[in-house]
């Protein structure tokens, strides 16, 4: 997980890594499938608490189609700081995600 002061928030945008980069690792594990969490956690015990976790979402995750899928774009707006959530939600336009942010 990366701090979010190394993470400039007055500027506009975030990138997907980035975000995957400040995502705690239990919120990180609802974007990817259990059973893939599952096998590389019992092929490496820790897997999912460590930096890899963050490697293999960069790798899996595609930032447009996770967008796409209500329920994924639901967890990736949770995952962002309220400022950049509500850049995103309105960039989407999807305010009522705003609200609840």
């Amino acid at each position: 997980m990366q701090n979010l002061s190394d993470i400039d928030l007055s500027a506009p945008g975030l990138s997907f890594s980035n975000l995957l980069k400040l995502a705690e690792p239990n919120k990180l594990k609802k974007l990817l499938p259990a059973e893939v969490i599952e096998i590389m956690d019992s092929l490496e015990p820790g897997f999912s608490s460590s930096i890899k976790l963050i490697e293999l979402a960069e790798k899996i995750l595609d930032p447009k189609t996770t967008l796409t899928n209500a329920l994924l774009r639901s967890e990736v707006i949770s995952l962002m700081p309220i400022k950049k959530a509500r850049e995103l939600c309105s960039k989407l336009v999807y305010q009522h995600h705003c609200i609840d942010v």
